[in-house]
């Protein structure tokens, strides 16, 4: 009787730990889609802005905030993948 409560036990730290990834791609996939937005909105703002040289200080301005939020998507998406496989020195 032991060896089966054993793989119900087994079994139940299974379940948590699908239970707990399943939050953390619920978390993730809000993120990959606003991520994917803004680096659609980056190219778009350079594509209509040719002459990056000539760029005013306002427009560079503008620019560097995007690549900024862009930034913080990007580690936010690496802080789950890391946190998802349990693997701190994950790179993404």
């Amino acid at each position: 009787m032991k060896d089966v409560w054993e793989r119900v036990e087994g079994l139940e730290v299974m379940v948590d730990c699908l239970k707990e990834k399943s939050e953390l791609f619920d978390r993730l996939i809000p993120i990959l889609m606003e991520y994917n937005k803004l680096r659609d909105e980056e190219r778009d703002f350079v594509d209509s802005r040719p002459g990056r040289d000539s760029w005013s200080e306002d427009i560079r301005k503008e620019h560097d905030e995007l690549l900024e939020d862009i930034a913080r998507k990007r580690n936010a998406i690496g802080d789950i993948l890391r946190e998802v496989e349990c693997d701190q020195s994950l790179r993404f």
